[in-house]
């Protein structure tokens, strides 16, 4: 899943270093940044991918079969 800037991480464009190191080093500075993204990570990932959510989606595709 994606990052949404500044909520769940620090976006950067591909291949530009110049602004991968500035949003690394805005991270080491900003420790309630660093706390604030880890904790909205951990609940996204936890709100898409744990059991909850993996057991609703799969039972949703065995009824989708099953209504064929």
């Amino acid at each position: 899943f994606r990052s949404d800037d500044g909520e769940t991480g620090l976006l950067v464009p591909p291949r530009d270093a110049i602004a991968l190191r500035d949003a690394v080093l805005r991270l080491l500075g900003d420790d309630e940044l660093r706390a604030r993204l880890g904790a909205a990570g951990r609940q996204r990932a936890h709100e898409r991918l744990g059991w909850d959510a993996v057991i609703e989606r799969t039972l949703a595709v065995y009824g989708q079969a099953l209504s064929r």
